[in-house]
Formats: structure tokens, C-alpha cells, sequence
């Protein structure tokens, strides 16, 4: 025995034994081992070199993972069990047994079922194919192509099919050598390629030649595409189009009736147009396709029967049953000499009108019309078969006169006005040729005033009493007078030289304050004037309530007056009455601070009534006959004056500033007193002094030179204390020294007075 083969066969000997006591282990040991009963099966026993074929499991179980071998090489990936049936794919090269093991968590087992393989040697494919005949052929002419294959094998038999899954059902047998594998003669573009049969192969229609052959086949034009007419009913000079739904690129359509050509175009794989322009006759219209490579006609299935008719006849008279109208009026519009094949339609510009009616080889009548302005009625004829009705060019004209327009307002220079007196009644914008008429009430007033299109005025009226005017209009030709909605009522008023009483609110005012003047009973339809000096300042026309003037300032040039604003002559009705009282005047004199608390403001009243309150802030208020008042011992600082005198008359009404400042002759004021008892007066250390320069660093030293107080930017605020306690009274110096400016250092003494 060869040593090599020994050893394999000891190899494998040790393999089935270890499998044989895992078997027995799993037998005896109660624990859930996979199934080994699954069944293996195949399609097929036998394949050819280079074939797949699937080894199908019967079914699987759940959490067990399965492994296909030949031999002892396990091949490609697990696979886990579905509880169902389960498949490995595999391509042999050579002949071989196939097992499964299946393994889960509590061991492996060896499927009892194998499955063998035969591979045999697989048919020849390198094979070429090709044709008798070059591309394309054309199917009218019903060509024939003849496909060879290069060569073949003795023992195989060959098959064609085309791309449209079309197997030839005849076998071609393999000879050693080159073979005619079918003619062919298709309609359309078809790719063929050859599969060989072999025995002991598996699947045998999926062995195919490398090689493929493609006949291109130019088609039969196709007939069936829809034929279409924008009109098929049309008359002479008029157009239509043909159309087809669809076309083939590079195919020849056209449009004939008879032997006579209209047009022709190529295709392009869309729709297609032809122009019918001006056909003198009825005809039937056909489409033929041409595809130019064969050269064959085929004419479209559908037809277009094309009915022309001729246009109608348009030296007709219109005419209308009256040519002037007044607005409101029916007139009928006809035509003389119609055709009886021929609809006719009324038009006013481009709008039709009514129906159209049809021609009767004689006159025909047309809606009854009521135009509202000026018309040109026109007409249009349609022939049968014609597309577009055509212009008769004879046109009838209405002339309307219209009725005056009613928006007219009659007006009047006055509404109410005295008795006896005259008043102006007229109308602005009149309308141009349009007569008008005053009337009373009772009756008409005079004679027509025509109108110019401006103001137009009526003769005057006089009256004793009140009267309501309106107005009667007419046109020149339609002479039936309309009235007006316009009316104008004129009250009149019957005043006797009483005067009429007023209120004046207040009664007494300071200068500047502003009255109202009140009369409490007035006559509805009355202007009240209100005059000062014989001007009209105001003038307000009474609803039959009490009128008011208001926002009145008199002065002492003041004279108002209250007159009736109806009549032609002024009457004073009213003479208010009030009482006017002078504001106090001051004239105010400030001194400015020089040292400490010197500055002074000096109040001088003239006008006015005593006695005087004066107020002075913030030192207060108080009262005096005097109208001199002086206030010192002011330091710097922003003061307000207000003065008020007996009748509560004010000098202002939020007083006058007064500005108490540091004399100009002076940069720095020092207060050289402090009194620092808490009265609020010289309580603290005061330093003037323009802000320029900035705020000043002091030193304060007593008798003996001891320093007591020491500020780098003093605010005016040291109380006199020193370590927590008041100074006590006495002379103390001081030294100040200001960072800006051209101020030098400043020394003096400082008096501390009022301790307790």
C-alpha cells in the first residue's frame, strides 16, 4: 500500500471514530442534538463543466447552523436554519460527493442523506455567429436572412432564439464543422444567439454561443396614426389644417387629394401639421407614408372629406325704423336681400348682439334694440360651411338724445334770509343745450335759461315768507320737461331790533385768559356773526340750540359784538359783557455772589391789583401791599418769581427764572464762616468757583498748626468735624489748591461759630 495513501486512509479512520463517539455521547446523553434524518436532493445528478446547481435541504430546523462539504472541504459559508427548507448553490469542476453537518449548542452531527455529482466535459461556445445578409433589410420586400454558426460539435444539438424569447423550435445537429442554424425574415429589429444542447448537461438553454447576431428591419409605415381636421367644413379664401397624431422619424408623409399633391414633409418620431389654404372645392383628403429606403406607399387608414362652400354675398342695405330717437325708444335694425343659406348677426363695435338669424331670400328683422346713446350698428354674414362670418360694409347710425341729467344741484347765495329781501337761486356745471325752469311749488317761474355748461342763474326771488324751489329740465328735442330731484328751501326770518341776550364765561378774566360767549336762544337756520371792531372773527349757523363762540382773548382794544349774518343789513343783536383785570408786571434786579451768601434779587410790580402773594422758590411764599419786595443773603443757585395779586391775576404763569451766580470779576469766592449747628444755613465749608477749574485740594489747620482737615478733590461738603467731633469755635486757616487754571495757592482764615 502506498505510504501516502495510508496515512489518509489512518487520517480519516480517526476522524469517523471521533464522530462516532460524539454520536453515542449525544445518544446516551438525553441532550437535544440536531436532526440527522434531513433529506438532501438535487435536479440533477449530472452537469457540465462550469454549471450551477442547487443541493436543496428537505427542511431545517430553528438555532441550527448547517455546513456543505465534499469530502472533508467545507465549502462557502453556513447557513442558519429557517424551519424550512433550505438550498446551497455550487458550480462543480469535477465529480464528488456532497454531506452536510449541522451543528447547534449541544453538538455536530452528519446528515445521513449525500448527494453525488457527475461533471462532465461542457460543449464548445467560442463559436461565431453571422449572416448572409448586411443591415437593414426592409420588411416590405419580405427578405430573407441566413445565420451560420463558425463551427460546431459532433454530439450537440443548437437552438435559436431571438430577443424576444422566441426559440426556433427546430435543432440544428452538430456536424465538426461550420452549419446554417435557420432563415429568418422578421418584422422588426431582432438579435439572435445560439444555446447548445449536451447530453449529460443541466440546463441546457443556458449554454450559450459567446456570439450574437442583430437584423435591423425597417418597418412597414404604420397606418393606424389618428387623422385629424381643425375644420373640415370651410369656405372659398379660407384655410384648415390636417394633422397627424403622430409620426415616424424618417418616413415621407403626404397630404393629396386624388393624384394632387399638398404637401410633404419628413417625420420626426411627433405630431405633423399640413396647411389646407384656400380650397376651391370639396374634396376627400388622404395621408401616404413613404419610408424613402424601401421606396413603398401605404396610405393612412383614415380620411378627411373636406366640404368647401362659397362665401356669402355682402352689397346688402341694412336699415333702422327711426334714425333720431329720445332715450328710452325701441327702433329695429334690418337687412334687405338675404340669402337663405346665409346667418346673419347684428353687432354693435365688436359685440354681437342677439341671435343670429337666418337669411330668407328676402328682408329679415333683427332684436328689437333701446339704445341709451348714440349707435353704429354693423352686420356680419355667414355662408354655409364657412369658418368666420364676413363684414357687411354697410352700416346704419341711431342718433339718441338724451334726457337731462338729474345730479343738477340748484343752489343759493343764502339759505335763510330776512324778510323782504331778495335771494340769488342758480345752478353751477349746467349741462350743455339742456332747458331749465324754476318752480315755486305752485307753478313754473319765468321762462327756460338754457344751459352753457357753467353757472347758470335764475332771476331773483323776493320773499315775505319761507318757499321751497325746484327745478323742471327738457332737451331740445324731446321737449317732455322732467323734474329735477334738486330742491332749495329758503326760510325767511322775521326779526324785530331786540337785542338777543348773552353770557360771558367768565365773567371777569385776567389779561391773556381766554371767555366763551354763549347765547343761550337762537332761531334754527341763523347765522350769529361774532365781530371784533367790525371784524367777523367767526360765524356759526344754529340748529335751533344755544350757539357758542369759543377760545376767546380779549385785551383792552377789545369790542366784540354779535350781529345776524341772514340779512343784507348788519343788525347787532348782542353786546357781551365782562369784566377785564391787568396781570401784574415785574422787573426783576439780581447782584451775583461775591463772598459767601451776598446775592440779592429785587422784585418791582407795576399794574396789577393789590394785595400781592409772593412767591419766591424755594425760600417760599408771603403777602404785602408793597410792590417793591427784596430777598438777600441768597447764595448761588436757580431761583423762580411768581407774583399774584388780588383777582388771582399772575405775573406768569409758571413764574420767572432768576439765576444767582458767582460774580464774573471773580474766579474763587471762599466762605470764611461755618455755623455747623444743623440750622441748614453755612452748615458746611462753601468754595465758589468756576467749574473750569476743577475741583480744589484743601487743607484746614488750627492756631498751633495741627491739620484738621484734608480733602484731594473737595466736594463743599466738611461739616467742621474733626475725628468724629464738631471743632470747637474759633479761628482756624485754611490752604486750597487748584489742579487747572492760573490760580495760585489760596490762604486765609475761617471762623467756626454756633457750636453748642
Amino acid at each position: 500500500m502506498d505510504y501516502k495513501f495510508y496515512k489518509l486512509f489512518q487520517f480519516l479512520l480517526i476522524i469517523y471514530l471521533l464522530i462516532s463517539v460524539v454520536n453515542v455521547r449525544a445518544d446516551y446523553s438525553g441532550a437535544a442534538l440536531p436532526s440527522n434524518s434531513i433529506t438532501l436532493s438535487i435536479p440533477s445528478n449530472q452537469v457540465c463543466n462550469g454549471q450551477q446547481i442547487k443541493i436543496t435541504l428537505s427542511t431545517s430546523e430553528l438555532g441550527v447552523s448547517y455546513q456543505l462539504y465534499s469530502g472533508i472541504t467545507s465549502l462557502g459559508n453556513p447557513k442558519q436554519g429557517t424551519g424550512n427548507s433550505i438550498f446551497f448553490l455550487i458550480s462543480p469542476t469535477s465529480t464528488a460527493t456532497y454531506s452536510v453537518r449541522a451543528t447547534n449548542s449541544e453538538g455536530t452531527v452528519n446528515l445521513a442523506n449525500t448527494v453525488t455529482v457527475t461533471v462532465n466535459a461542457a460543449p464548445n461556445l467560442a463559436y461565431t455567429l453571422s449572416k448572409n445578409r448586411a443591415n437593414p433589410i426592409c420588411e416590405s420586400l419580405g427578405a430573407q436572412v441566413t445565420l451560420s454558426l463558425s463551427g460546431s460539435e459532433t454530439g450537440v444539438t443548437y437552438k435559436v432564439i431571438d430577443n424576444a424569447n422566441a426559440i426556433n423550435s427546430i435543432s440544428f445537429a452538430g456536424t465538426g464543422s461550420a452549419i446554417t442554424v435557420g432563415v429568418y425574415s422578421p418584422t422588426q429589429n431582432r438579435t439572435y444567439k445560439v444555446f447548445a444542447e449536451k447530453s449529460g448537461c443541466y440546463l441546457q438553454d443556458t449554454l450559450f454561443v459567446n456570439d450574437n447576431e442583430t437584423i435591423s428591419v425597417i418597418p412597414l409605415p404604420d397606418t393606424t396614426f389618428d387623422l385629424q381636421v381643425t375644420n373640415n367644413e370651410i369656405c372659398v379664401t379660407e384655410s384648415t389644417q390636417v394633422s397627424l397624431a403622430n409620426t415616424e422619424s424618417g418616413t415621407d408623409y403626404t397630404l393629396k387629394y386624388g393624384a394632387s399633391v399638398v404637401e410633404k414633409k419628413r417625420g420626426t418620431g411627433g405630431a405633423m401639421s399640413f396647411a389646407v389654404t384656400s380650397p376651391v372645392i370639396s374634396q376627400v383628403y388622404s395621408v401616404v407614408a413613404n419610408n424613402p429606403t424601401c421606396n413603398v406607399d401605404r396610405t393612412m387608414s383614415e380620411k378627411i372629406n373636406l366640404k368647401v362652400g362659397v362665401l356669402p354675398d355682402r352689397d346688402l342695405f341694412p336699415s333702422l325704423s327711426k334714425d333720431v330717437i329720445c332715450r328710452g325708444t325701441e327702433i329695429t335694425p334690418f337687412l334687405e336681400t338675404t340669402n337663405s343659406m346665409v346667418k346673419y348677426q347684428l353687432y354693435i363695435g365688436n359685440t354681437a348682439v342677439g341671435n343670429q338669424v337666418q337669411g330668407n331670400e328676402g328682408k329679415i328683422s333683427f332684436p328689437i334694440q333701446t339704445p341709451t346713446a348714440n349707435t353704429i350698428y354693423r352686420f356680419k354674414a355667414k355662408g354655409r360651411y364657412c369658418i368666420n362670418a364676413i363684414d357687411i360694409p354697410r352700416t346704419v347710425a341711431i342718433t339718441v338724445h338724451q334726457p337731462p341729467q338729474t345730479n343738477r344741484i340748484l343752489s343759493s347765495n343764502k339759505d335763510t334770509i330776512c324778510k323782504g329781501e331778495e335771494v340769488k337761486l342758480k345752478i353751477n356745471g349746467s349741462e350743455s343745450g339742456i332747458y331749465y325752469q324754476l318752480h315755486d311749488g305752485n307753478s313754473l317761474i319765468g321762462t327756460d335759461i338754457i344751459g352753457t355748461g357753467g353757472t347758470i342763474y335764475f332771476p331773483n326771488q323776493k320773499l315775505n315768507a319761507n318757499k321751497t324751489y325746484s327745478l323742471r329740465a327738457h332737451e331740445a328735442i324731446c321737449t317732455t320737461k322732467i323734474a329735477l330731484p334738486t330742491t332749495k328751501a329758503i326760510h325767511v326770518l322775521n326779526f324785530d331790533s331786540a337785542p338777543i341776550e348773552t353770557i360771558s364765561t367768565p365773567d371777569e378774566i385776567c389779561m391773556g385768559s381766554k371767555i366763551a360767549i354763549e347765547i343761550p336762544t337762537t332761531t334754527a337756520g341763523v347765522e350769529y356773526v361774532l365781530e371784533n371792531n367790525g371784524v367777523e372773527l367767526n360765524r356759526i349757523k344754529s340748529k335751533g340750540s344755544a350757539v357758542v363762540f369759543k377760545e376767546l382773548s380779549p385785551n383792552e382794544q377789545t369790542n366784540y359784538k354779535v350781529t345776524i349774518g341772514n340779512c343784507v343789513e348788519k343788525l347787532v343783536v348782542a353786546t357781551p359783557r365782562y369784566t377785564l383785570h391787568t396781570n401784574p408786571q415785574l422787573q426783576l434786579m439780581k447782584k451775583d455772589v461775591t463772598t459767601g451768601y451776598n446775592g440779592s434779587v429785587s422784585v418791582a410790580i407795576s399794574e396789577g391789583t393789590p394785595p400781592f402773594t409772593y412767591f419766591f422758590n424755594p425760600l417760599g411764599s408771603s403777602t404785602s401791599n408793597s410792590r417793591v419786595k427784596e430777598y438777600t443773603n441768597l447764595k448761588e443757585g436757580d431761583y423762580t418769581v411768581l407774583v399774584v395779586d388780588t383777582e388771582a391775576c399772575r405775573s406768569s404763569q409758571n413764574g420767572e427764572k432768576v439765576t444767582i451766580g458767582l460774580d464774573k470779576n471773580k474766579q474763587v469766592v471762599v466762605n470764611n464762616v461755618m455755623t455747623p449747628n444743623g440750622d441748614g444755613v453755612n452748615d458746611t465749608w462753601k468754595i465758589h468757583y468756576q467749574s473750569t477749574l476743577g475741583n480744589p485740594e484743601v487743607y484746614v489747620f488750627n492756631i498751633y498748626g495741627q491739620e484738621v482737615y484734608h480733602s484731594k478733590s473737595y466736594q463743599n461738603d466738611w461739616n467742621g468735624k474733626f475725628k468724629g467731633n464738631v471743632l470747637p469755635n474759633g479761628a482756624y486757616y485754611y490752604l486750597i489748591e487748584f489742579p487747572r487754571g492760573n490760580v495760585g495757592e489760596i490762604k486765609g482764615s475761617l471762623s467756626i461759630l454756633g457750636n453748642n
